[in-house]
């Protein structure tokens, strides 16, 4: 759910005394859930509804280095390889299943 929504829908009740189950509904979270949103936004206000992950990276990212040295072997070392699935792929030659085929693609990749 859109971080900007939930703002202006706790906002929206806050300000305008509004109903908690009408806003729970729109938000898909029970009362309860509401009443913390309610509180988080009097300590924190807006940005109570960022998410503390915004911006990093995730942390099981490849350093580019490594995705590079991935991408330069499946050009130069598996080239060959590559060539023989995508026939396969095509329907041009039967050599394995598509099963196998894409889980030589993803390791060649």
């Amino acid at each position: 759910m859109d971080e900007q929504y939930r703002y202006e829908i706790i906002k929206g009740l806050v300000d305008n005394k509004g109903n908690k189950k009408t806003a729970s509904l729109k938000l898909g979270v029970t009362v309860r859930q509401v009443d913390r949103l309610i509180n988080k936004y009097k300590e924190q206000g807006k940005s109570a509804f960022i998410h503390g992950n915004k911006g990093r990276k995730p942390a099981i990212t490849k350093p580019k280095k490594t995705r590079q040295d991935v991408v330069d072997l499946y050009r130069t070392k598996y080239n060959e390889k590559a060539k023989s699935i995508s026939y396969i792929i095509t329907g041009r030659v039967r050599l394995m299943t598509l099963k196998n085929a894409k889980r030589v693609i993803n390791t060649c990749k």
